[in-house]
């Protein structure tokens, strides 16, 4: 309890900086880069559980005695790096800064590379759409709406492999290992359910952030009970106070939407690897000097069965198979539509392009 009370204006301190980086477009990659270097020691944490060293001790102790795994025990900083030996003056006052930049600007690359192709076509036919409106030229509105509706199943593919993805590449810090798509696909294989879960998170994330900043703010003056032309400074302050809450509800469910799929992609490799399907040269050199040099995991060869039992087995599971993809299509399916519909309350291009949860963590607040 000493400890907790101890650590608490530190945790506020930083989830306060937090709050304030994400209210503007630049320092959101700050933000970025910061939950990706804490999602490895969440990682970590799974791996340690599952372990023979798991009941016996605690993981920061642990940690403390296997330094050189490279896992921060402690919490990420935002500017400043933890004081070591023989460590420069400039390392020190904005090491942890440089760090969050250069992890920031490595996830949103990887990121925008394979959502910005299917979002800028969400963008060109939103305004094709208006276009057809406006001008009444309905016959050739079939191409928006053919356009619309791929580009709405290629983002929901996407969604069911950027979680993986972006945890590996969190996880390793190495941007290359983003498009390792036949190990994400062994991965995948093996957090089906879990997978879901964690989509129908990101789905009530967005349906939040839909209500807090799109809903809710277009009937904001008839419901706050401040008119605008008689108060204006009332109104713009009861709308900064709204974003704020906003902002404040977004940063803790960011931080644990990405520690989830950091905690995800961990039960992944280490269930391919158990399964003898994720082979030990396929881990990456991190995974491998934790995994097996330091927990001491080995891989398990597969067992043979008879054709009798493996006709039975496969065909219960290609049907359960199915029935999860189905779901878990539909989950990311329903966060795209749930997109569209945001922006039918709110106009603003730029939500077609970034999504909070899936982008850059910014929470604009509006200016009157």
């Amino acid at each position: 309890m000493k400890n907790v009370i101890k650590s608490l204006p530190c945790f506020l301190a930083h989830f306060i900086i937090g709050v304030l980086l994400t209210k503007f477009f630049i320092t959101s990659l700050l933000v970025l880069g910061w939950i990706s270097r804490a999602m490895r020691l969440q990682a970590f944490k799974i791996w340690y559980k599952r372990s023979t060293y798991g009941e016996e001790k605690d993981p920061k102790i642990f940690l403390e005695k296997h330094d050189d795994l490279q896992i921060n025990t402690f919490r990420s900083r935002w500017f400043s790096a933890r004081k070591q030996d023989n460590m420069r003056t400039r390392d020190r006052l904005f090491g942890s800064f440089l760090l969050n930049l250069q992890y920031g600007l490595q996830s949103a690359f990887n990121i925008f590379v394979v959502t910005l192709p299917v979002c800028s076509i969400w963008l060109c036919m939103w305004w094709a759409g208006w276009e057809v409106s406006f001008n009444k030229s309905y016959e050739e509105s079939a191409v928006s709406v053919t356009s619309t509706i791929a580009s709405v199943a290629v983002f929901t593919l996407i969604m069911v492999y950027l979680p993986l993805a972006q945890a590996r590449q969190a996880i390793n810090r190495n941007w290359k290992l983003f498009y390792d798509f036949k190990i994400l696909r062994i991965l995948a294989k093996h957090v089906r359910f879990r997978a879901i879960i964690l989509a129908f998170l990101y789905l009530v994330g967005g349906i939040g952030i839909m209500g807090g900043t799109k809903a809710i703010p277009l009937f904001f003056e008839s419901t706050s009970d401040i008119n605008f032309d008689i108060n204006p400074d009332g109104f713009r302050q009861a709308v900064e106070k709204h974003y704020m809450i906003v902002s404040i509800c977004f940063f803790a469910g960011f931080v644990l939407l990405k520690k989830l799929t950091a905690r995800l992609y961990a039960h992944a490799v280490l269930n391919a690897f158990e399964a003898g399907d994720l082979k030990t040269n396929q881990l990456t050199e991190f995974e491998q000097k934790i995994l097996c040099d330091t927990l001491g995991y080995k891989a398990k060869r597969k067992q043979t069965k008879s054709i009798v039992t493996k006709t039975l087995l496969w065909s219960f599971r290609n049907m359960r198979i199915l029935f999860v993809r189905l779901l878990l299509l539909t989950t990311w399916g329903a966060f795209a539509f749930m997109i569209f519909l945001g922006q039918f309350l709110n106009h603003d291009w730029w939500f077609w392009i970034n999504h909070p949860l899936i982008h850059l963590p910014f929470i604009q607040t509006p200016q009157f």
